[in-house]
């Protein structure tokens, strides 16, 4: 009887463990199977979304490739027309229409701006293209002088049924960029828009944040031999689309890509793979509670049938909605996704609204990429969240915001310009408490909606021109654009039109500004090891002048007028001609330099400052010893001067080129010292020689303001502890001079001793008849 009964419950252990094992097989299998079924899914989900945003890009181009084809029927029976009326044709239609610029091309290639009125140059490849019948777009190119770049959507045009000329609308690529990079993981995602060779015409505005992809996509694709000639193969088919994973930049990634349907463009994207396995994690997390649970009630199998099936509705539920938080919000944030903003927006400029105005606002968060490599990545995407909060909350509730890197773009609708200056100072005001030990200082450019006609991205284009003229301000500010901005466009552009041959007829003149000695009895000389010191005046052989050296600076005269630096000095810093200018003044100094020595003159230390734009170049400090080497001055006659606010965007290369800068044998100054924010701590790290104290400093009652004059004594105090010279520039009354002196400031500059001067009249000064002492 016991045999019997213990055989029962062997056989009833013996089932029940089966069917546990059976259950546990089972789901090990279903797990497998569908977190195989996700990832598929998640794919799936990933191109139609990739398909849906082609529609989007390509129904964006297709406007400016609809346009080119209607300003070019405008210009039909152009052979006929006087030159004066072509112009007027094409400024009327570029005033009127989404592009920069029109570009008249007649049949054998010669061309006329209607911005500039003069020819530019065009890419061959895109005229005879068009020459042929297509309507197309051409790559990125620098079609002006400058650095900045554009796309050109090319159309034939067409009298009496023949081709007689091409018409091109140029595009800035920065405004197409925005086109392609509304979509799916946001700065997660390197959009591209190709032909099919691989050539990139145009990149996300994402793009800075990733690997470097060079000028062919291909160039970077690390794949299987077969996955990389079936890319290539689907690149010249007619209708390319596929998905493949490839190493970029040391990472595996996921390539997507498709026909944009407009000429032979294609689009790529590419995300990081763990973008796929991120999305899919929380399934394989809710894989492994079920299994548990599967394990605690294996007999339960009703239990587990429902279990399934909730799960698999799960699974749906989650991917619909990955869905729609890809095509419609920026994953950071929370503010929409580009291409929802711009659907939103062309909705909002359409209404007509008698009592409201609509606006499109650009703001910008200066020197961000400083905040995240100071404060890290964290607590820079915690900042962008902040401020998409303060912008929502700030804004009306009808009012839509977005988010490229770190610049924001945002719709408000109110009743008039003050309303809306009301808000743009509260969210200012608001920014203050986001990072209070940062400073963040906002850019703001707003672009008043009057031609609701006008495309969402001229209006961002706008705002954003806007908000460029108030970037490089030290407090948060904000400009309307207005007609005055468009004459300052054209402005700029007449002088990029001039500014080459300016530099060869020798247009642009080296200038100097004495520097002079504070400290009565002594004068600053270098010692047998190129090192800055002081002599006695008194002494057998002493100086006879308090002149100490100068700083070199750039005049502009043109048809006999001088050009004031600042309708110039920006502008070349911005597009790159600034590196040609410098090195210019810098190699005239130069030359003088050795004419001065050749004479047997005491040489005196001339300063030169590099500009943002030329630190940052690899070799440019290297240029300017070859210059010397060319002529056989020594380098520690120059001084290079570094502005003190370059500081805020890496001061560990800065660190490294000051070093570059000392090894080649040059004397190395911080400039404008106290204008930024990061003064005491570049002390620390920055082995310069002088502190050039910046003006603002200086206030008009220095004897009356004991906080000025502290601040300024204990400045000059920590440099003379720290062994660096000091010279104050800005200085215009006596009383300064006095106050300087008794501070222990080693040099002045200023109006109050002598203005820039051309290079001979400095050479009448130091090295003339008379005497100079102060």
């Amino acid at each position: 009887m016991k045999k019997r009964f213990k055989l029962k419950y062997l056989i009833a252990a013996a089932v029940n463990v089966a069917t546990v094992a059976a259950v546990l097989f089972a789901e090990a299998v279903n797990a497998s199977s569908i977190e195989v079924s996700a990832r598929r899914a998640f794919e799936k989900s990933y191109s139609e979304v990739a398909a849906q945003s082609i529609g989007y890009v390509r129904k964006e181009m297709d406007i400016y490739m609809k346009q080119a084809e209607t300003d070019a029927a405008a210009l039909s029976g152009h052979q006929s027309m006087s030159e004066d009326e072509k112009l007027s044709t094409m400024k009327r239609l570029t005033a009127d229409g989404a592009f920069y610029d029109l570009i008249l091309l007649d049949a054998n290639g010669n061309s006329l701006s209607g911005l500039r009125g003069s020819g530019v140059a065009f890419p061959e490849s895109v005229f005879m293209r068009a020459m042929d019948g297509f309507t197309d777009i051409s790559g990125k190119s620098r079609i002006y002088s400058g650095s900045v770049e554009y796309n050109a959507f090319s159309a034939p045009i067409y009298t009496n049924g023949e081709i007689t000329g091409v018409l091109a609308g140029i595009v800035p690529t920065e405004r197409l960029t925005l086109i392609l990079t509304s979509v799916i993981f946001g700065e997660r995602t390197d959009s591209f828009a190709v032909n099919p060779e691989g050539k990139i015409y145009m990149i996300s505005a994402y793009y800075e944040n990733s690997a470097f992809y060079g000028e062919n996509i291909f160039d970077s694709f690390v794949m299987e031999e077969d996955d990389f000639f079936s890319v290539k193969n689907d690149f010249v088919t007619s209708a390319p689309v596929g998905m493949h994973k490839a190493e970029i930049g040391g990472a595996v990634r996921v390539v997507s890509y498709n026909a944009l349907g407009i000429g032979d463009l294609i689009i790529v994207r590419i995300v990081p793979e763990s973008v796929i396995t991120d999305a899919i994690s929380p399934i394989t997390v809710r894989l492994a509670v079920f299994n548990t649970g599967f394990l605690i009630a294996a007999v339960a199998l009703s239990v587990a049938f429902t279990v399934y099936y909730f799960r698999n509705a799960a699974v749906v539920s989650y991917y619909a909605d990955e869905k729609e938080k890809l095509t419609s919000t920026d994953a950071l944030t929370g503010c929409y996704a580009m291409s929802k903003f711009l659907e939103e927006a062309k909705g909002i400029l359409r209404l007509d609204d008698y009592y409201l105005k609509n606006y499109v606002v650009s703001l910008d968060i200066n020197k961000f990429r400083s905040i995240n490599d100071m404060l890290g990545y964290d607590r820079g995407n915690q900042i962008l969240k902040q401020m998409a909060e303060i912008i929502t909350r700030d804004t009306g509730k009808n009012d839509i915001v977005t988010r490229v890197n770190d610049v924001f773009y945002f719709v408000v609708s109110c009743e008039n310009d003050s309303r809306l200056i009301k808000t743009i100072d509260s969210v200012i005001a608001d920014a203050e408490y986001v990072a209070p030990d940062q400073n963040l200082v906002l850019s703001i450019g707003i672009y008043g909606i009057d031609d609701r006609k006008l495309s969402v991205q001229l209006a961002m284009d706008r705002a954003d021109i806007a908000r460029r003229m108030v970037k490089n301000v030290s407090e948060s500010a904000y400009a309307f654009f207005d007609d005055k901005v468009l004459t300052k466009i054209r402005e700029e552009k007449e002088i990029e039109d001039i500014m080459d041959d300016a530099l060869a007829r020798d247009e642009f003149i080296p200038y100097l500004q004495p520097k002079y000695a504070l400290r009565v009895e002594s004068d600053m000389v270098l010692d047998a090891d190129g090192n800055l010191g002081f002599i006695d005046f008194n002494a057998p052989g002493g100086a006879n002048t308090a002149v100490m050296g100068a700083e070199a600076l750039v005049r502009w005269k043109r048809n006999g007028q001088l050009v004031p630096p600042y309708k110039f000095i920006p502008l070349f810093e911005s597009n790159g001609f600034i590196t040609k200018l410098d090195k210019y003044i810098f190699e005239e100094t130069c030359k003088r330099q050795k004419q001065w020595i050749n004479r047997g003159l005491p040489i005196k230390v001339i300063s030169v400052n590099a500009s943002r734009v030329n630190l940052f170049k690899p070799y440019y400090i290297q240029e300017l010893s070859d210059i010397c080497q060319k002529y056989s001055v020594p380098t520690r006659y120059f001084e290079i001067e570094i502005t003190e606010t370059i500081a805020g965007d890496d001061l560990d290369i800065l660190k490294e080129k000051i070093f570059e800068i000392k090894k080649l044998g040059f004397h190395a100054s911080i400039d404008d010292f106290g204008s930024g924010y990061s003064s005491l701590n570049m002390l620390k790290d920055l082995p310069v020689d002088i502190l050039k104290i910046d003006r603002g400093f200086l206030a008009e009652d220095m004897l009356k303001n004991e906080r000025a004059y502290k601040v300024l004594e204990h400045v000059i105090s920590l440099a003379v502890s720290l062994n660096i010279k000091t010279v104050c520039e800005g200085l215009e009354t006596e009383g300064q001079v006095e106050i300087l002196r008794d501070l222990g400031c080693d040099m002045a500059q200023g109006y109050y001793f002598a203005k820039p001067m051309p290079l001979d009249e400095y050479e009448r000064l130091v090295y003339g008849k008379g005497d100079f002492n102060i």
